[in-house]
């Protein structure tokens, strides 16, 4: 069976859990090509999977300096215009394809069930709530009855939030994450993290949008300087030359989830990978959404933080750096990869 996995290109967050998946569903002998972005195909491919390129000119959201979401009704306008460009280019795809996976790819999603081609829908979006003003909340109300619509169509969704319906064809199995047969001593050994060092990450995930939580995560270190620390930053190395002590920069980390594990605080935006695989491995966090933006605001929130931590993220890190590791969530990676098999079972 050729299978289609295509994936939304905005940040990685959808890449890592696709990943996590399609590792598992490769060792089952199955044969997986994606579709999505050069960055994430970049990501992909080092995993030694196949990724065409189908994601151009993508509109990523505007995020100020302090982190706060702007321009939501330019935003909008510029998705729905590069999801109808996307559609033309799904509609050429699928075809050749027996089955179409879909990561919060609407347009991938949509055209396969217009032909009725076989189709999984993974997501935690039902519906969103960027609208700040009237124009805006207009089309997004078009665009969450649409939502619904859809999601009661696709043949199986395996959905990431309890908030979804009670629908016969929706499992809803949360979290995802990747896994890793390293220790966190292994893993801590070949990063050269000395066995005395309380280790920091700073990363805002595989996305662009989180630059403010660097500079406000370094100055908070840096007020709290202790010789017991040692900081990890992914995704921003120009704030490296800036900080001081114990320190190792890494402008991509692939396996993101095992610094994850071998750290002992991690101070990111809220993006829901991140935040499971946190939780997946035990790792307390400091999760500080972007301003304005409902989905980390929401994740944030399920936590007790947000976006107004930022102020106070040294007393965060005095409290999270000493507060022992958490108590790890089952990674039911293993639940989504079953309802898929059997779903291709079915279809095969």
């Amino acid at each position: 069976m050729k299978i289609l996995y295509s994936i939304s290109p905005i940040g990685l967050g959808h890449a890592t859990r696709s990943v996590a998946i399609a590792l598992k569903l490769r060792k089952l002998g199955y044969n997986i090509t994606f579709g999505s972005s050069a960055k994430v195909c970049g990501f992909l491919g080092s995993y030694g999977f196949e990724c065409m390129v189908v994601h151009r000119r993508v509109p990523y959201f505007s995020i100020s300096r302090d982190g706060v979401l702007k321009n939501t009704l330019l935003w909008m306008i510029k998705y729905i215009r590069f999801y109808k460009r996307m559609k033309k280019i799904a509609r050429r795809l699928i075809v050749d394809w027996d089955l179409i996976i879909s990561d919060e790819e609407f347009a991938f999603g949509n055209e396969a069930l217009e032909i009725n081609k076989p189709l999984i829908f993974v997501s935690d979006l039902l519906t969103t709530n960027f609208a700040r003003n009237f124009i805006a909340r207009a089309i997004e109300n078009r665009t969450n009855a649409w939502f619904i619509k859809f999601f009661k169509r696709v043949p199986l969704v395996i959905a990431l939030e309890d908030n979804f319906p009670d629908y016969p064809n929706i499992r809803k199995i949360t979290p995802i994450a990747r896994e890793t047969n390293r220790s966190r001593e292994e893993i801590r050994y070949d990063l050269g993290i000395p066995r005395d060092k309380k280790l920091v990450l700073i990363s805002a995930g595989g996305g662009d949008a989180g630059d403010f939580i660097y500079r406000y995560a370094l100055n908070a270190i840096s007020d709290i300087y202790s010789e017991e620390l040692f900081t990890i930053i992914v995704g921003e190395t120009k704030y490296c030359a800036e900080a001081r002590g114990n320190i190792k920069c890494y402008d991509f980390y692939r396996d993101l989830h095992e610094l994850i594990y071998a750290s002992d605080l991690v101070i990111t935006t809220a993006g829901k990978s991140t935040i499971d695989e946190c939780l997946v491995y035990g790792t307390p966090f400091i999760a500080i959404p972007i301003k304005n933006h409902y989905e980390q605001e929401r994740n944030a929130r399920k936590f007790g933080y947000n976006y107004s931590d930022i102020y106070r993220l040294r007393e965060l890190i005095i409290d999270k750096i000493n507060s022992g590791r958490l108590r790890t969530v089952r990674n039911r990676i293993g639940d989504a990869v079953k309802e898929i098999v059997n779903y291709i079972e079915e279809h095969s």
